[in-house]
């Protein structure tokens, strides 16, 4: 491992995050994976020409 200290620096900051926003957070996020994973499936379909 070359940065342990940029996991522990993450893994605080989101336990501070997610006591701010937690919820809506975890919703964006997901919003975020599925409009990714429609882009991906739209371009492997060929219907962005």
């Amino acid at each position: 491992m070359r940065f342990p200290w940029m996991t522990t620096l993450g893994v605080m900051l989101g336990r501070v995050v997610n006591s701010m926003i937690g919820k809506r957070a975890e919703i964006l996020g997901g919003l975020v994976l599925c409009g990714i994973g429609a882009t991906i499936l739209v371009e492997h379909l060929g219907l962005l020409a």
